[in-house]
């Protein structure tokens, strides 16, 4: 397992790794950044982006909100956490889910990181981000 904190790795031993459950804790006691995981448990912590990506973000959400308005489904930010099916924990700045799907997703898993893949994600790319690491 590896603790990547802005872009700089840290290696942890794989007995280390953690479950959904333990990762959604991990991450909930950690207030100031974003944390994601990979699907071989990879840990990233994020911190804060910019102020010129946090207002590209802010305006790509108003306008998945108008469509959503308009659409239907479930619109997230970029505080909100999915479990994707190959076991990463990722935070999109966007995403959209639709209604139907949103209504399949268990209840309890709505306290947590759902373990769900969005049907459409936008990520704002930082000057610093590297593409590869976003794809």
């Amino acid at each position: 397992m590896k603790l990547i904190v802005d872009q700089q790795e840290l290696n942890f031993p794989d007995r280390w790794s953690m479950a959904d459950e333990e990762f959604f804790d991990f991450a909930s006691q950690i207030n100031e950044n974003r944390i994601e995981s990979d699907k071989h448990g990879n840990i990233f912590i994020m911190p804060p982006v910019a102020n010129e990506t946090g207002g590209i973000e802010l305006n790509t959400a108003y306008y998945v909100k108008l469509w959503f308005n308009k659409n239907g489904g479930e619109i997230f930010g970029s505080i909100t956490g999915f479990t994707l099916p190959k076991g990463a924990g990722r935070s999109p700045d966007v995403s959209w889910i639709s209604t139907i799907k949103y209504n399949a997703i268990g209840r309890g898993e709505l306290k947590g990181y759902a373990r769900v893949c969005p049907e459409f994600v936008m990520e704002i790319r930082s000057e610093s981000d590297r593409i590869k690491a976003l794809m």
